[in-house]
């Protein structure tokens, strides 16, 4: 059995305790969180965790607005009893290479709770997701193409027609005129690309 499986079934055995928790001591109100902790950490590359409580009346949940574009829930509202909400994070790509956190507030009509959530920046973390960003727009290129040191162990430098800030963070991709063959759409994963500030593909047969 793999850790991060170990990792998943000690987290619903917490959740069962955290239940029959609540159930026997007839909590009237939002009083259990997920290992009774109000503050959950996330690696770098993001994930989801379970947060559980318990309500005798309807309930709400909702993000800090700030942090929508990178925190999510799988369910906002509903009625009362033992409740499970799952929150995700993406990865962590911030260029201030930070931690970044935000607030969960879980509303009812007796009290008002909060579950803290902090990610942490691994950078790590970060070139590789660059790295498979770059070889998701290299596999829309025509399949005999070969380009210097792309999909190797090299520093993203040191890929051909790539350059990189003091941080190894892509800013420029420069493949004009290599005879690309671009077929379909280029991938949303360059999106993972923050620091990139240009992008020549000019004069290749772009199509799609």
């Amino acid at each position: 059995i793999t850790y991060n499986v170990m990792k998943k079934l000690l987290t619903y055995l917490f959740a069962i305790i955290a239940f029959a928790a609540c159930t026997e001591s007839g909590v009237d109100n939002v009083s259990k969180i997920s290992l009774s902790d109000t503050s959950i950490r996330f690696e770098g590359i993001g994930g989801s965790h379970m947060i559980t409580f318990s309500s005798s009346t309807n309930w709400s949940i909702e993000v800090d607005e700030s942090a929508r574009s990178w925190c999510s829930l799988d369910n906002s509202r509903g009625s009362a009893g033992n409740r499970i909400v799952f929150v995700t994070v993406s990865p962590n790509l911030e260029l201030d290479q930070k931690e970044r956190e935000t607030t969960l507030i879980i509303t009812t009509d007796y009290t008002v709770e909060q579950v803290k959530i902090v990610q942490e920046y691994d950078h790590e973390v970060v070139l590789d997701i660059e790295r498979k960003s770059l070889m998701a727009l290299y596999d829309t290129f025509r399949d005999d193409l070969t380009l210097e040191n792309w999909g190797s162990k090299e520093p993203l430098n040191k890929w051909l027609g790539i350059c990189t800030n003091d941080q190894g963070r892509v800013t420029e991709i420069k493949l004009s005129n290599y005879n690309l063959d671009l077929i379909g759409h280029i991938p949303s994963d360059i999106c993972n690309l923050l620091a990139l500030e240009v992008l020549h593909l000019n004069d290749n047969t772009l199509m799609g």
